[in-house]
């Protein structure tokens, strides 16, 4: 493979000195060989050209067209706008929620306190209950 490149090589590089050695010389464009060449069979093509009662017929599909677009772009900015009101009512319901979870968070803490203290009472007032009971029936309280 690679002495096949070499054998072009060497003839481009023949070629191109005969070509500079030579520049008077008249160059000779020859023929391709049309044996190999095939030909494409032909493409028909029609085209009809639009009358003044076509254009305006179209022009005023399109013109239909875009005003039904219209339409539906100002439907989309009512329904954008609607969703943008419900976002910030959403926004302060949930300002609203957050607000009173914190308030609810403080007053379970207070429950959760005041039951602590609480129970701390009932149980100092069950010892005191019990010392009372013991020297009652006789016996010492340490």
């Amino acid at each position: 493979m690679s002495f096949r490149r070499n054998v072009i090589a060497a003839a481009l590089v023949a070629a191109a000195g005969a070509l500079i050695a030579s520049p008077a010389r008249a160059q000779t464009t020859t023929t391709p060989d049309s044996a190999g060449i095939q030909t494409l069979p032909p493409i028909v093509t029609t085209a009809e050209r639009e009358g003044l009662l076509g254009r305006i017929w179209n022009m005023q599909e399109r013109r239909n067209e875009v005003i039904e677009l219209e339409r539906g772009n100002r439907r989309l900015k009512h329904e954008l706008r609607a969703y943008d009101r419900r976002i910030v009512e959403l926004e302060l319901r949930l300002q609203v929620l957050q607000l009173r979870e914190v308030k609810m968070k403080r007053v379970i803490q207070a429950i959760d306190s005041a039951t602590a203290a609480t129970r701390a009472a009932r149980l100092e007032l069950e010892a005191r209950l019990d010392r009372m009971e013991r020297i009652a029936k006789g016996g010492r309280s340490r």
